[in-house]
């Protein structure tokens, strides 16, 4: 059957978690896709990129600030819907000018909006300074005003698009989506999940310093000894995580595998009885939802998104307060002395993650395509 929708996404890389989305997309057969990314490969997520693609993939010119090209090639379509995704690339930004100047109708997908008083490329706490915060508001009110939906990786991304004055009758919830393996499922005991799991960029805004401290304090509230604390991923401060670690006297308890690939995650995540995610602030955190897929209980900061969005406390993890170290040392020993508890909490998770699959991405895109169709 013929596809009855062309749309156009629009992005800054194409991530494992995108890769899952867009392919989603591409197997619904009413809907035409192709995806434009702004640079082929990210140095901080060096995620590898499949050589067949089951959609069209364009990539902007690296040469230009601006690929007006790409952007030409975008209007020249002009029975295409346009997702843009974030506004921090010029071309995405320069996009958006131009699709709203030709009247043409586009839709825009964030993560949840910095808060007030965090500088995204400096250390905590550091505040924007008033030109910039005004400008980030201003060019956000603009995009609320002439998006045709403003699609927000969750409940905590759509309350804060309000608060930042867009309609709530153009707020959409559209968070992130991992694929769910059937065949994986959580085991029936722990002995083997004995791992707590933090997996991500080393990056002081993670908050991995203070999962350290919390698990110092665990260790010696006498949480078993054989449990350990797996921190993969790389960044700026795993030398300095690594240092503290020694400091504190658990260097022999701490791992840091670094990065990980698709494969790696799996096999990390088969030996974790919790995953711990206690970051400063974290705009959503798919990490997450690939441990609740995993089957494994999260120990997430109340800044992580996708902690607010998933996960029921008591249930399928327990949130604490960010930087609240002693709440985060009584977490992990409390999960660790109840191992029948722990693997409720895991399978808690795995059922939210079932709920949650790629396939109901593609049901609020078909619904929003079709409702502007109608219009």
């Amino acid at each position: 059957m013929a596809a009855t929708h062309r749309l156009i996404w629009m992005c800054p890389e194409l991530t494992l978690y995108q890769q899952v989305l867009f392919r989603a997309l591409a197997r619904c057969p009413d809907v035409s896709l192709r995806v434009e990314i702004m640079t082929p490969r990210s140095p901080s997520h060096p995620f590898p990129q499949a050589e067949q693609l089951p959609y069209e993939l364009g990539v902007a010119d690296q040469r230009r600030r601006v690929d007006r090209r790409l952007i030409d090639r975008v209007l020249s379509e002009k029975h295409a819907d346009v997702v843009v995704s974030s506004y921090m690339l010029p071309t995405l930004r320069s996009a958006m000018k131009a699709l709203a100047g030709n009247r043409r109708r586009f839709l825009y997908w964030s993560d949840t909006p910095l808060p007030r008083g965090i500088q995204w490329n400096r250390e905590f706490p550091a505040k924007r300074s008033f030109l910039r915060e005004t400008v980030r508001n201003r060019f956000l009110k603009w995009i609320y005003r002439h998006a045709y939906r403003v699609l927000m990786t969750g409940h905590p991304g759509v309350m804060a698009s309000v608060y930042l004055g867009c309609p709530p009758s153009k707020t959409v919830s559209f968070p992130y989506w991992v694929a769910v393996d059937p065949d994986r499922r959580p085991p029936a005991q722990d002995e083997n999940r004995r791992h707590v799991v933090g997996l991500g960029q080393l990056i002081h805004r993670k908050g991995y310093d203070l999962a350290l401290d919390a698990f110092a304090k665990a260790v010696n509230e006498r949480i078993p000894e054989d449990v350990r604390l797996v921190l993969a991923g790389a960044g700026a401060a795993q030398a300095q995580l690594q240092r503290e670690a020694d400091t504190l006297g658990i260097a022999d308890r701490v791992d840091f595998p670094g990065w990980l690939d698709d494969d790696g995650k799996r096999e990390l995540f088969a030996t974790a009885g919790a995953f711990i995610h206690p970051a400063r602030w974290e705009p959503y955190g798919v990490v997450v939802l690939e441990a609740m897929e995993a089957g494994v209980a999260v120990l997430g900061s109340d800044q992580t998104m996708a902690v607010l969005d998933r996960i029921t406390d008591g249930v399928s993890g327990l949130i604490h307060e960010t930087g609240n170290i002693n709440q985060l040392a009584r977490h992990l020993c409390q999960v660790y002395a109840d191992g029948d508890g722990l693997r409720r909490m895991g399978e808690s998770a795995r059922r939210t993650a079932e709920a949650w699959p790629p396939e109901r991405s593609v049901e609020i895109i078909r619904d929003l395509l079709w409702d502007g169709a109608e219009k």
